[in-house]
This record gives C-alpha cells, structure tokens and sequence, in this order.
C-alpha cells in the first residue's frame, strides 16, 4: 500500500515537473515571437523625417530588443489624422502614435513651455532640455500617465517665412497687422504681441491659404518642411528668427506595454535618451544641409533680425511668457520655476556643437 501511495507521488510529482517546464518553454516561444506595434504619424512617406529619424528610431528599437519588437509605420495620416492620433493610441485604435502635442488641445500645458524659444538665443540641445524637464516635474510626467512615453523631442529651428506679396520681414513695423498662421494657443499668442493678425486654419486647408494670398506668413521654416513638402515655393523670405519650437512625442498604448515582457521594456526604455540625443544632432545636420539647397531650388533669401530688433521682439514677448506661467500657476503647476528652468537650460545648451560652427 505504501509502495502504490509513493509511486502516485511520485508520477504526480512528475507531471508537475512536466507541467510547469510546459509553462515555461510556452512562455518563452511566445515572448521569442517578435511582437509587431503599428505606428501612426503625420509625417510625409519617404520625406527627411520618415526615412532620417523615424528609420533609425524605429532599427534602434528593433536592434536593443533583440527583434522582439518591430514596428510597422504608416505616414502621412494613412490611419489617423494629426489632431487625433494621440487618442486612437490611447484608446488603443493603433499601438504607437508620433503626434506634435500641442495639437491635442489641453492635454499638455507644461509641453508648451518649449513654444518659448526666446528670439535672441538658439538651443541646440532642445531636445534634451525638454526630456530634463519632463524627468525634474512630477506635474510634466503626469500628463503622459495614459500612455506610455517612447519619445520626446522638440523641432530645432522654426524660422519666419513670409510669401512674395508679403514681402520679407525683419522688423515689428513690416508686420502690422498682416495674417498669420498660429500653431497652438501660445505660439499664436506670441505672434499677436508681434503685431500679426491670427488666421485660424486647419492643418489641410494651410498650403492653399498660403498659395492664394488668404495669409502672408508663418512658422513655415522648419526646413524639412519647405524641402520635402514643395512649400519652399510658396515663400521667397525665410527670416532666421526662432519664432518657436514644436513638442513632438512619439507614446504607446499602455496595455501593449503593460503585455511586453521585462527584459524589453527595460531596452525601450533605454532607447528614449538615444533617440533624443539622435534626433537633436540630426536636426541640426538637416538645416545645415537643406539651406543651401531651398536657396539654389526655390531661390530663398535667408534674413536675420538685428540686434536691436530682436531685442524689440523679445521684450514684447515678455507679458506672453508672464501669461503662460500665471495660467500654469492658477491650475496648480509650478509655472514660475518651469520658466526659469528652460531658460536657464537654453543658456546652457546655447553652445554650438563643433559641426555646426
């Protein structure tokens, strides 16, 4: 009788061995499967965007996961328009959504601080300034509590563009009252203490506007922009003042994270500092290289301020920059020490890297 009972403990010890090693291997074969994450972005197919930062992203992910995850992108709004993106992928319509946040309409406050380039400095590490914000603000880290972050980063140098009726534009006096395209609420803001008159548009209908002499300018000089999308022909001045910058975010759907296993989500994690360094040097090369050939291609003619305009333009951006923080202050954000803290990162980052002296 005793032999029976010790050979069933044995065999049921057994099959839970076989069971559990079952459980196991299982586990194994389906994280070894690669999982495939569709992406949703505005940018152009085959433009300077999609095939300089998003291909290297994308390889870079692939490459510090070992081809566990892959991602299968779709340009130029295939799947979901700009304005919409970040909820589809909240919402779990797409797995991964790049998106320009400000576009999603009170749901970033704190990302906007990156609108306030001041007009009289260049920070060529604004990439990382924004990502040294998002990790010193709890408040900046809870906007992104519904998704997961992959990506933060900003647009390098938006210049000033203006069209042939226009005329180029390097003074506050030349502006007076002439339409304007504003891209989110603060950007516009500082375009009206410029003197502009805001035309409100949507994203579509702007390359018309522009063509048929519905507005005179706009933040246009993203130099990407004018190259890949033919729009430098749309504006013979580019005026090299930086009237803003454009948070760009690139996040997933948190059940998609939350289902990739440890070991992967430690090397997408690892990823975002990469992707961030990566993006601010490759924009910087971008405009290095695009200038001279918008020049030669579409003939523009690239203008500075003067010292003395540029300090008219800042000094009437100062009740804008005061209004901002003052907004963030009444809801309960630190709006005071945001401010000092970007512009104190914009010094620090002010220094040229040796290939773009």
């Amino acid at each position: 009788m005793k032999g029976k009972k010790l050979v069933q403990f044995i065999g049921i010890g057994f099959l839970s061995l076989v069971m559990i090693f079952s459980i196991v291997i299982s586990a194994q074969e389906a994280q070894a499967k690669p999982v495939t994450l569709v992406l949703t972005t505005h940018e152009a197919p085959g433009g300077t965007y999609a095939t300089g930062f998003y291909a290297a992203w994308m390889a870079e992910i692939e490459k510090r996961t070992n081809g566990q995850v892959k991602i299968e992108p779709h340009f130029g709004g295939e799947l979901v328009n700009m304005m919409d993106a970040y909820d589809a992928c909240r919402k779990g319509a797409v797995d991964v959504a790049g998106f320009l946040t400000q576009m999603v309409t009170g749901k970033f406050p704190m990302d906007e601080i990156v609108t306030f380039t001041t007009y009289d400095n260049i920070n060529y590490r604004i990439g990382r300034s924004f990502y040294e914000l998002y990790k010193k603000f709890p408040e900046f880290q809870a906007e992104y509590k519904d998704v997961k972050l992959l990506f933060l980063g900003a647009t390098y140098f938006t210049s000033l563009t203006s069209t042939k009726k226009t005329g180029p534009i390097t003074s506050m006096d030349q502006i007076n009252g002439k339409k304007y395209v504003g891209i989110g609420k603060w950007a516009s803001a500082r375009a009206e203490a410029l003197g502009w008159s805001l035309a409100s548009l949507p994203p579509q209908d702007v390359f018309t506007a522009f063509q048929t002499g519905v507005v005179d300018a706009g933040p246009m000089g993203t130099l990407f922009i004018l190259w890949d999308w033919g729009w430098g022909e749309l504006f013979p001045y580019c005026t090299r003042v930086r009237t803003n910058s454009t948070p760009i975010a690139i996040v997933l759907n948190l059940d998609k994270w939350n289902k990739l296993s440890k070991d992967v989500q430690n090397a997408m994690d690892e990823t975002i500092e990469w992707s961030i360094d990566y993006h601010d040097e490759w924009q910087i090369k971008v405009d290095i290289d695009l200038k001279p050939k918008i020049a030669e291609k579409f003939g523009t003619e690239f203008l500075e301020l003067t010292k003395e305009e540029t300090a008219r333009w800042n000094a009437a951006d100062q009740p804008v920059r005061d209004k901002y923080v003052a907004e963030l202050e009444a809801n309960g954000m630190p709006g005071k020490e945001l401010m000092a803290e970007w512009l104190r990162l914009e010094e620090k980052y002010s220094t040229p890297p040796d290939f773009a002296k």
